[in-house]
């Protein structure tokens, strides 16, 4: 089965074609390379649900993409759907030496958006941690250079395999390429 995916991260795209490797789905991941401008909004799903839309208006044909947010609960749950522009804006380092506090306690929320022309689905994943005072791993691996998973004394960036049992990223498309593994066979 194939599945298109708009987004410009690929790192992303390696993300979901790992999940669907992990669920030993027979999937090929193609990633359209298109920068679809997103809506403001603090509202994560009605982000995702515009975007994806416009990704099938720009395809025309089923499409899915995928929004992940960092959601610290002493900043008010921000910046959620906002989080690739403070991160853009403040840069690795600034992000850490401002968000880096062992008592935050910080939710990364991933959403992935699916639209076959007559319908959106979403799906997320979710895991709860903290922001590291100091980034590691390479600068493609962005939100997984700061993110320590609940449990963990290290960031994503550091766990390696060990990080797909616990990825909000990898659930929401293993949730994702289960509901379409469903439609193909239901």
């Amino acid at each position: 089965m194939k599945v298109y995916f708009m987004s410009k991260n690929k790192r992303k795209i390696k993300d979901a074609q790992k999940a669907a490797n992990l669920l030993e789905l027979k999937m090929e991941v193609f990633r359209i390379d298109y920068d679809i401008e997103e809506i403001q909004s603090e509202n994560d799903e009605k982000l995702v649900k515009d975007k994806v839309i416009k990704a099938f208006k720009i395809l025309r044909r089923p499409v899915c993409v995928e929004q992940t947010g960092l959601y610290i609960e002493e900043f008010g749950n921000l910046p959620g759907g906002l989080t690739s522009i403070v991160w853009d804006n403040l840069g690795v380092e600034n992000f850490c030496k401002f968000f880096g506090r062992e008592k935050n306690k910080v939710l990364m929320k991933s959403i992935v958006g699916y639209c076959d022309g007559k319908n959106v689905e979403i799906f997320s994943g979710e895991c709860y941690g903290t922001i590291s005072t100091e980034p590691t791993g390479t600068r493609e691996e962005r939100l997984d250079r700061v993110f320590i998973p609940k449990g963990y004394n290290r960031t994503l960036s550091d766990l390696g395999e060990e990080k797909n049992n616990i990825s909000a990223r990898i659930t929401a498309f293993k949730k994702f390429f289960n509901y379409l593994e469903g439609e193909a066979n239901g």
